[in-house]
Order: structure tokens, then sequence, then C-alpha cells
């Protein structure tokens, strides 16, 4: 039996997917993670902070634009993008954890090719990382094929899961 802020829960899912971590293991690692970010990408703003607002009381939203005029450079797949593009952002707040919204406008950009691929959803997370563990965090994503990026600048690091 687990207790539960709902009550007690008298047994647990089962994944049927082999994993590696016990339950105990991963309850462990996740109670000293420090999610900073987690970030979702749309075809509508508006829409998706409206529903954030109506349906989670998640708000309220700065709406950044940013543009070809706006970004100093915007790279795609390792390429330095040269034609226009449009995105745009709505940043929240729950707690210590940013919520991004992206809606892409045009032009190339990895929000779009995400969409086409995958539809609209959760498109990354950031964690932020001791950088004793930084080294050994990006190698274990970067093993899984997770797309990623560290920020070098900082006491802990800012780690990018896409």
């Amino acid at each position: 039996m687990i207790e539960t802020p709902v009550g007690l829960i008298e047994s647990e899912f089962e994944p049927s997917f082999p994993n590696p971590m016990k339950k105990d293991a991963l309850r462990e690692l996740n109670k000293r993670r420090k999610i900073h970010q987690i970030a979702w990408v749309t075809r509508d703003l508006e829409k998706s902070m409206k529903a954030w607002v109506d349906n989670l009381k998640v708000g309220p939203w700065t709406v950044l634009t940013f543009t070809e005029k706006a970004l100093k450079y915007l790279d795609v797949d390792g390429k330095r993008v040269t034609e226009p593009f449009k995105f745009l952002i709505g940043i929240s707040w729950i707690g210590e954890i940013q919520v991004e919204l992206i809606q892409p406008v045009y032009g190339p950009m990895i929000y779009e090719a995400f969409i086409q691929k995958h539809g609209e959803g959760l498109h990354h997370f950031k964690e932020r990382v001791s950088q004793d563990d930084i080294d050994e965090v990006i190698k274990e994503y970067k093993e899984k094929r997770h797309r990623g990026d560290a920020d070098k600048d900082s006491s802990e690091r800012t780690f990018t899961i896409i």
C-alpha cells in the first residue's frame, strides 16, 4: 500500500516495457530532480493559454514574439536560418516551474517540424543539473538519442531535452 495525497493505493501499475530502474530507485531519483521548464508546441497560442487558465488556473501569461529581426540567429538542424521566420512563446509559472507554450507562425524551425511529425504536445523540458553531474547526464541522454544542450555559464546547468 502506498499513501498518496488522495488516499491509499493498494497496487501500482506494472509496465509491460522493460524498466532498467526499480520503482524505489526511480522515486528517489525524481525526488532530487529540479525541472525548471516544461514546454508544449501548439497551433493556437491564445486558445492554449486560455485552456491553461480555465482548466488549471495557470497564468498570467507573458507573450514574446521572435522573428529574424529580434533574434541574432536561429539554427535548425545545425544550419543557420537565413529566411524570414516568426514564432510566439507564452510564458507562465507554476511555483518554480516555467510553463512555455510555443506557436510556430512561419519559416523554418524545429517547432513546426515537431508538430508536423508528432502533432501538438509536449516538446521539451529543462532540468537543472549540478556541474558535478552534467557530463554524465548529457552522455546518458545522448545515448538514448535525445537532443539536448547545456547552458554551461551557470553554477547549475540547465539541460534541455527534446
